[in-house]
């Protein structure tokens, strides 16, 4: 029999000088916050390296009269592109083709699972690697680059980069988008029997710091990175309505069981942030 030592998971299937050509796919969902949803797809855009490798979809849901998440982010691409390329400026609005939107009614919502599915749906064929976020997050310069880095220091084709992100504070992100990561990487490891009787995940505990991806027991939903044949074979319940305590810990079960392992990023693989305030 083998040793041990040689159980070792498949490894990427990506070479590293191959790495700057991936695309990814950018998912966000977004409940009556079209504005900060704009920002969080600005943010994706303007202080990527490669800003033409990124897609994004996003799942708006909003009542009549408030702020679209589509619409509100041109009126601010139009502003920052504005020292860019021509061709870029001049657009009536920035990278549009590269974004899918999903405009729905929210007083139609089912909740966030649901709200996952339906941003599964916009999936592309073409796309290497998905990352999965909230409307509201904060990225930082050069976060493409990291994020890839980060997933192959993993060594594993099945890995999943995953954590409960830190708040986006001034302390770390600078006005120009430049990055001083916090020391401590959150790890989710820890689980506890949460309503009804349902099994949900902890509060993460840290790790100092990190540097490379740690091997972790739990997967968030607000930070996700992989490679997008997890998206294709795991899918969020279409059925599971309103379901908020135990979603993460459900997901994760199902992608375990097809093979897939989480980790915690290095510190230097912490570029987006998370907008925790009503602002």
């Amino acid at each position: 029999a083998p040793a041990k030592s040689t159980w070792r998971p498949p490894p990427p299937q990506l070479a590293a000088d191959s790495a700057p050509r991936a695309t990814i796919r950018v998912s966000a969902t977004s409940f009556r916050d079209g504005r900060r949803c704009a920002f969080t797809v600005l943010s994706a855009l303007r202080r990527a390296r490669h800003p033409d490798r990124v897609r994004i979809a996003v799942v708006d849901q909003a009542l009549d009269g408030e702020d679209r998440c589509l619409p509100t982010y041109c009126e601010l691409a139009r502003v920052e592109f504005a020292t860019a390329t021509a061709e870029k400026s001049q657009s009536h609005c920035p990278y549009r083709d590269q974004l899918v939107v999903d405009e729905r009614d929210a007083r139609k919502s089912r909740g966030p699972l649901v709200s996952r599915h339906y941003a599964q749906l916009l999936l592309g064929d073409d796309e290497e690697f998905c990352l999965g976020i909230d409307g509201h997050s904060v990225f930082t310069n050069d976060w493409d680059v990291y994020l890839i880095k980060d997933w192959l220091e993993a060594e594993n084709e099945m890995g999943v980069i995953s954590t409960y992100v830190h708040h986006a504070a001034d302390a770390v992100i600078a006005p120009n988008g430049d990055n001083t990561p916090y020391e401590h990487t959150p790890h989710i490891c820890d689980s506890k029997v949460g309503g009804h009787g349902i099994p949900s995940n902890e509060g993460a505990t840290i790790i100092h710091n990190a540097t490379r991806p740690n091997l972790q027991s739990k997967w968030g939903a607000r930070f996700s990175f992989s490679k997008c044949h997890s998206e294709r074979r795991v899918k969020f319940d279409p059925h599971a309505d309103w379901m908020l305590d135990g979603e993460e810990f459900s997901h994760a079960a199902l992608m375990w069981m097809s093979g897939y392992d989480f980790y915690s990023p290095s510190r230097y693989g912490q570029v987006i942030y998370f907008n925790y305030t009503f602002n």
